[in-house]
């Protein structure tokens, strides 16, 4: 179901090799990279014994309103839950992304955003989407060793992503140098200069 640079990235992860490529490479005239990646300059701090990066959610959901035409148009009008998921490590950050969630009052566009899963990997396991947003919340203020200590972690966020699996977060956390799941994440990020995507974010408020 994955682009073939998507799944190969589980291939190195966990399978050495083993799985079978079958999608073919991403279009040139696709709406988003299949591996691709927004730095934000956000700051983790500790909520409630779980992490949370208040301008990454801002960002991450400004992203998807400002997107929100364009994905249902590249996607035959789906509903958006059927197009996009957001996953995050920490339960306090997926909470925070869910209340941004709220605040447009234009009621169609709440109502869509309403039924987005956003959680963390366990929410989206055993399912798929078109799009799949992550995360990582760490930012260099507060640069954790969680999405690290487990390989399934990234491996299942990633293989949910059919079409496109974006990261919006510091990207100082991804070392390229490093045999670590989120260092070989890097050398997919960062293969491609088209990979890097540019957003301006714009105030929540003023977004319906």
């Amino acid at each position: 179901r994955c682009y073939d640079n998507i799944i190969a990235y589980c291939n190195e992860l966990c399978y050495k090799g083993v799985l079978k490529p079958m999608r073919g490479t991403v279009k040139p005239n696709a709406l988003l990279p299949s591996m691709g990646y927004l730095h934000i300059e956000g700051k983790c701090r500790d909520v409630l014994g779980s992490k949370q990066n208040d301008l990454e959610a801002k960002v991450i959901v400004g992203w998807i309103i400002t997107h929100y035409k364009k994905l249902k148009e590249a996607y035959n009008e789906k509903p958006l839950k059927d197009i996009v998921a957001v996953v995050t490590p920490f339960r306090e950050q997926a909470r925070k992304i869910e209340e941004y969630l709220m605040i447009p009052r234009d009621k169609r566009l709440k109502d869509e955003l309403s039924h987005i899963t956003v959680g963390t990997v366990h929410s989206l396991q055993g399912a798929e989407r078109e799009v799949v947003l992550f995360s990582p919340t760490y930012s260099r203020h507060n640069n954790g060793s969680f999405i690290d200590r487990d390989k399934s972690m990234l491996n299942v966020a990633v293989s949910r992503a059919k079409d496109s699996f974006l990261v919006f977060g510091d990207m100082s956390l991804f070392n390229i140098k490093s045999l670590s799941p989120t260092g070989i994440l890097a050398k997919y990020l960062f293969e491609k200069e088209d990979n890097k995507m540019s957003y301006t974010y714009q105030d929540l408020l003023q977004s319906d």
